[in-house]
């Protein structure tokens, strides 16, 4: 987060937090977050909870609607530039996988900088999102955090394989990865679909 602060001279970084309040350790989660951010100058920890209404089905498409619903309202009511999300290299097949499993054309390439444009206020809004983690692997990223005592939380929900995303990510390419060679083949996936 300094080394994002000096790189865009700002003095300002919104680290924005979404709790669905899904999980037994959504609070939990939240509080970490909050007191992770809060333990830098320039941060600013912007929390948000997601009220749910009761016929509302309350799913993992449903739930990045709603965080980008809310991450891009408070974009623009704000004046936000640019907008980093955390996703890294293993998000790179598992989008291009899911795209070939439900037969939908997909963008192979998923970009590490894609602006958007919105009417807000009667203005042409420009947004930039940028994914500064995609040459990182996931365990990559924990590894770093473990080796650095920086606290993390991951949500249990990535581990029940009850939709497309979780099949893949935790069989198939868990067992694809447990093979000999098995980051080749991932890698050759990936050099395949670009």
């Amino acid at each position: 987060l300094n080394h994002i602060a000096t790189l865009y001279n700002t003095s300002k970084i919104y680290c924005i937090y979404i709790n669905h309040g899904i999980s037994k350790n959504s609070n939990d989660w939240y509080e970490t977050v909050k007191k992770r951010a809060g333990q830098y100058n320039n941060v600013v920890p912007m929390m948000f909870s997601v009220l749910w209404h009761n016929n509302e089905i309350k799913n993992e498409t449903a739930c990045r609607e709603k965080r980008y619903e809310i991450i891009n309202q408070f974009a623009l009511e704000n004046n936000v530039q640019r907008i980093f999300t955390g996703h890294h290299k293993d998000d790179l097949v598992e989008n291009k996988l899911i795209s070939i499993v439900k037969n939908r054309i997909y963008n192979f390439k998923m970009k590490d900088n894609i602006i958007r444009e919105f009417n807000f206020n009667n203005e042409v809004v420009k947004i930039s999102y940028e994914k500064p983690l995609l040459k990182y692997k996931k365990s990559e990223i924990i590894t770093y955090c473990i080796e650095n005592n920086i606290q993390y939380v991951e949500d249990e929900s990535n581990n029940v394989s009850d939709n497309i995303r979780n099949i893949i990510r935790n069989n198939f390419l868990n067992d694809l990865r447990n093979l000999n060679h098995g980051e080749q083949y991932i890698q050759s996936m990936n050099n395949f679909f670009n």
